[in-house]
Order: structure tokens, then C-alpha cells, then sequence
């Protein structure tokens, strides 16, 4: 296994950890406090009503039932509806008790100017949360050349104090303002399981090389859809403009449109009815032929394309076989990447260094659980579901992982949380090989597998265990992970097999050399195990081992299991341990450290 770890580290690395050591403590402070800083935020901001009546903080609820989703914001034109922030029409999702919350009536002033207005519509979230559970890096990291965030800031000169201070509290934050010369790309990926029907979809969408609002051009520079769907049929959509593409930085909202109505379309970019970002649920149908959007609580879209199966992903020359999948639901989160009890920390996936350009790609779950209710429609054939389980993720940086594997699974047999069932279960792992900026070419193979089983959440990453991967080029994926640090210990093991008549699919990604390339395989029907046990301290072994007793997860079973394998050369099975080496190890592990140390506090 190559590692970083064996040689000594640069001055010019050591440097690094230095400064990112002393950031350590604000960011974990941020991400403990996030649950709190949206409350403070709503009420700063004059946006009391974000808050449910008679609720104590300034959380969000969970639910998202489809009978009280109403609409997004639609402001009443001028700037005396503008300065009072009273929406004429407001999305609202159902607490507990089911009182209805209104979910957006403003917008922010992190991007469009003054204020944050994109003619009323919200070029990002109000503040705060979308919902309890959302995770780090729910927003964008890339600025969309989309004119609506870059209309007012002309006129303005808005950004520079804010941005000043964001690089002097994260001197290596890779902020999305400054002109990138080098390959970025960063892309969501959604996953609908369909157990009744046998069926999954998973919905992609990407974006590369965003800079024309800088006056540069790329070959590579791209907008994607694409969708997986059953029997591992795949449908995919692009366009050059990535101009089209709007995202939130304050939480998960983005969209594109490929395509208007006749009738419908944007106007000009300088007058008063430019191009729009988001559009309330009832809108975007009425105007939108092709695109998609995507908000914290719906997911629509309308893909009008093709299978690639003649090479290109663009509308050039024979494409091969065409078809069409629309979707439109609503979504309830579950769990985010942490326990799913009211004021627990949401982590970074891939640890806080996340928030840093230290490591690339990155990667984040921002849904390892939850519900969706709505249709379907894929290739004339409609899909009709309520409460079925979802999932969601992210990646952004340079391009994909050298080589990679990945298994994900929220649907097993007997754990719905249903009545007469067991609690929701949802396991996700994944590993691969990644580069270290300083170090040259050395690179190092990490893994880890991570559970949610009703509400608690079970991290085994390399910071506080270990976990050893064998993994077939295709059919096999066998992993296990041990957290053996920290107040919860256990050993997660994970078993995925594709039989000889399910070859999956092939799908693209974005690649450094040659943009949205063939580079992975998936299938959505893997028959996958998965068991959960508790470890204790064995004073004669000297080690942790499994405890007395039954298992948590005792073999939970499914056949919807979603899998992949990327990148490469994957000529033989590869079989590794992932193990983290200081002093980078206890880098990443500090805020656990930190919190542990808090809470200790706390109790005396």
C-alpha cells in the first residue's frame, strides 16, 4: 500500500498543519454550534417566522409530508416587498404535531448583491438550516457563472470585505470567487429505491470548469444530467453553457434549464425579468421543458436525452437511443452524516480537513437516510411511491479518485421504521486511492464504513479505527470496519455480490484530461449483508473484541444494494487496510478530541 506517511513532511507542509491546527478548534466549534447559529441567524435577519410557533430554537423540522408542501417563495414585485421580506407564497413543511413551518421566505445576502435578491427570488438559502440533519458542505463550493450572481455584484462591487475575512479565517479555503485555472468540477448525486417495484433510480448531476463569467472558455466545461435507471438503463442529458447552472452556497439548492416552454424562456441578462434561479414547484412546471432542481425538501426534473451508447454525452451526431425520465417528490431527511437526536454535530464525511484545499476530490453524504414520496416517470412507464427510501452525496475538487470502490444501502428487508418493523437502517462505505498535495506523487488508500441504525450513528474511519477491503473488479465487495476510539466502539461488516448475469452499467464522470469520460460501474442490485456488533476491552487479549451477546445488526439483508467500481487499472482484486499515520491522524481527529474533552467539562 503506498502511503505519505513514511517520508518526512515538507517545511512548507509542516507549515500547513501548523496554521490548520490552530483553525481546528473555530471549525469545530462552528460545526458543533451550527444547530444553534441557524436560530440566531433567522432572528438577526428579521426572519422570526422561519421558526415553528411556540418552538424554542431555530431548528427546522424534519418532515416534508407531500400534502403540505405548497409552494417556494414567490415575492411581490418592488422594493417595499423586498425590504420586508414578506413572501406572498412560501413553501411550509409539516412538524411532528403538524403545525406547518415555512421553509423559505427570503433569501441571504451571500451572493446577488444588496440584497440577495434575484428579482425577488432567493439566490441562496435565508441562513441557518434547511433542516436539523444537514450535513457540512450541503451548499456549493464553485461560483455559477449563472448572470443572477454576478448582475448585482457589478453594480456593487459586492464580496470584497466578506471575502477578505473568509481567507484570513481559512487562508486555505478554496474559495469559489477566485479564478480557477485548473480542472474543478462538483456533483450530487440522488438515490431513489423503489423496493415494491424492484426498482432504484439514481439522478447526477455535474458541473465543470465554471468560468466563463470570467471571460475564459474550457473545452471541458460542461452541465450534466444523467440517470440510472431499472434494469441498470441509463438516460443522459449535457450542455456546454454552464452558464445555466445556479447552486446555493448556504445549503443544498441547484439547478439548470436545459430548455423553456415556448414562451416561457429567461429574458435578457440586464433587464428586469433576467434569468431566473429558483423557481417555486408550480413554476418551474409550468415553464420548463428540460432541467432539473433541486431544493432541501423536492427534487424535479424533465431529462430529455439519450443513452451515449455512440460516444458523446452532447447532442452531436447520432447520440444513440433516445428516452425521457421526468421526476418531481418531495423529500423528508432521516439521518445526515451523524446521530439523528435533536442538537447533534453534522460531520464532515471526509473529516474537517474537508473545510481546507489540503485533500481532492472530496466527498460528503448529505442524506445517509431518508424518505421521498412522489413520481416517477422513466421511459413512458410511470412510478408512483410514498415514503420511500432516499439518499444523497456529494463530490467536488480537481476530478475523481485515481480508483475507487463504493457500496450504499438503505432499504433492507424487516428495517423501515414501519409499525411491527425494525428502525431505519442505512450503511454507506467507500474507499480509494487519493494524491497529497506537497508530497509530489505520493499518494494513500483510505476506506471506511459507516452506518445509521435508529438514529445513532456508527463511523468507522481511519482517524478512529481501521477497515480492510477486498474487492473484485466486479461482483465482489467485502468490507469491515472497527471504531476502537471514543465513547462508542463497535465492528461494522458489509457484504456485496453481483451475480454472473448482472454486468451493471457504465457510466461517466469527470475525468482531469479528457472532462465527462467513461470511469465507472454500478449496479443497483447487489444482494447485500450487513451486521452491526458492539466491541469491549479484553484485558487478557489486550485488545477490543466482539461483545457477549446478540448483534446489533444481526445479517440485515437486501437485493436493492447500490455498488460501484471506479477508476483504476482494476486488472486483479484489490485488498487493503486503511490506517491513517500520524501525525496527520490525530490532525483530522481533533475536534472528536476536542468534543470529548467539552463534554467532560460539561459534566463536572
Amino acid at each position: 500500500m503506498s502511503s505519505c506517511y513514511g517520508a518526512p513532511l515538507p517545511t512548507s507542509f509542516r507549515w500547513l498543519l501548523v496554521v490548520a491546527l490552530s483553525s481546528a478548534t473555530v471549525v469545530a466549534a462552528t460545526d458543533a454550534a451550527v444547530s444553534v447559529r441557524g436560530g440566531h441567524r433567522a432572528k438577526a435577519n428579521g426572519m422570526a417566522f422561519l421558526q415553528p410557533a411556540g418552538a424554542a430554537g431555530g431548528t427546522m423540522p424534519t418532515a416534508v409530508p407531500a400534502d403540505r408542501i405548497e409552494s417556494l417563495p414567490s415575492f411581490a414585485a418592488g422594493r417595499a416587498a423586498r425590504a420586508s421580506l414578506v413572501p406572498t407564497r412560501r413553501v411550509t413543511c409539516g412538524d411532528r404535531d403538524g403545525s406547518p413551518v415555512p421553509l423559505l421566505g427570503s433569501a441571504s445576502t451571500a451572493d446577488g448583491g444588496e440584497d440577495g435578491l434575484d428579482r425577488g427570488r432567493p439566490v441562496d438559502f435565508p441562513g441557518g438550516k434547511a433542516f436539523p440533519q444537514q450535513t457540512p458542505h450541503s451548499g456549493r463550493h464553485f461560483l455559477p457563472s449563472h448572470p443572477s450572481y454576478h448582475r448585482r455584484r457589478r453594480r456593487s462591487g459586492g464580496g470584497v470585505v466578506r471575502s477578505a475575512l473568509r481567507r484570513i479565517a481559512n487562508p486555505f479555503r478554496r474559495s469559489p470567487f477566485k479564478t480557477k485555472h485548473s480542472r474543478f468540477m462538483e456533483g450530487w448525486y440522488y438515490r431513489v429505491t423503489l423496493p415494491e417495484d424492484g426498482a432504484s433510480f439514481a439522478f447526477i448531476f455535474s458541473v465543470e470548469d465554471p468560468r466563463s463569467h470570467l471571460g475564459e472558455s474550457s473545452d471541458l466545461s460542461l452541465v450534466a444530467a444523467q440517470v440510472m435507471g431499472p434494469n441498470d438503463e441509463y438516460l443522459v442529458q449535457c450542455d456546454r453553457d454552464e452558464s445555466k447552472m445556479w447552486a446555493w452556497e448556504g445549503s443544498q439548492g441547484l439547478g439548470c434549464t436545459f430548455d423553456w416552454i415556448s414562451g416561457e424562456e429567461d429574458g435578457d441578462e440586464e433587464s428586469d425579468e433576467g434569468p431566473t434561479t429558483a423557481m417555486s414547484p408550480e413554476e418551474w412546471r409550468r415553464r420548463v421543458k428540460s432541467g432539473f432542481q433541486i431544493l432541501p425538501n423536492s427534487l424535479q426534473g424533465i431529462v430529455d436525452g439519450h443513452d451515449g451508447s455512440a460516444g458523446s454525452v452532447l447532442e452531436e451526431g447520432n447520440v444513440g437511443q433516445r428516452g425521457e425520465c421526468t421526476f418531481d417528490m418531495t423529500i423528508e431527511p432521516l439521518a445526515g452524516w451523524g446521530d439523528a437526536s435533536e442538537g447533534s454535530t453534522q460531520r464532515s464525511t471526509a473529516g474537517w480537513l474537508a473545510s481546507f484545499a489540503v485533500f481532492e476530490p472530496h466527498w460528503q453524504v448529505t442524506v445517509a437516510d431518508g424518505r421521498a414520496s412522489g413520481t416517477i416517470t422513466w421511459k413512458g412507464k410511470r412510478y408512483d411511491f410514498t415514503d420511500t427510501p432516499f439518499y444523497a452525496e456529494k463530490n467536488w475538487g480537481g476530478s475523481f479518485p485515481r480508483k475507487w470502490y463504493w457500496a450504499q444501502c438503505n432499504a433492507f428487508e424487516g428495517y423501515t421504521g414501519r409499525p411491527g418493523e425494525g428502525p431505519p437502517l442505512s450503511v454507506t462505505a467507500g474507499g480509494g486511492i487519493r494524491g497529497i498535495p506537497g508530497l509530489g506523487d505520493q499518494t494513500e488508500e483510505l476506506g471506511m464504513v459507516s452506518v445509521h441504525y435508529d438514529g445513532t450513528f456508527y463511523e468507522a474511519v481511519p482517524w478512529t479505527g481501521d477497515m480492510q477491503w477486498d474487492v473484485d473488479p466486479w461482483g465482489k465487495w467485502i468490507l469491515r470496519g472497527r471504531c476502537t476510539s471514543g465513547e462508542r466502539t463497535f465492528e461494522a461488516e458489509l457484504i456485496a455480490t453481483c451475480s454472473e448475469d448482472n454486468p451493471g452499467v457504465v457510466l461517466r464522470a469527470p475525468t482531469k484530461e479528457d472532462g465527462m469520460a467513461y470511469f465507472c460501474r454500478d449496479s443497483f442490485y447487489a444482494d447485500t449483508t450487513l451486521s452491526l456488533w458492539d466491541l469491549h476491552w479484553d484485558n487478557e487479549k489486550r485488545e477490543y473484541v466482539r461483545a457477549m451477546g446478540p448483534p446489533i445488526v444481526d445479517r440485515a439483508r437486501s437485493m436493492q444494494g447500490g455498488v460501484e467500481v471506479g477508476g483504476g487499472p482494476w486488472w486483479d482484486n484489490w485488498s487493503g487496510t486503511s490506517e491513517m499515520k500520524q501525525p496527520m491522524r490525530g490532525l483530522v481527529k481533533f475536534p472528536y478530541t476536542f468534543q470529548r474533552v467539552r463534554r467532560r467539562l460539561a459534566r463536572k
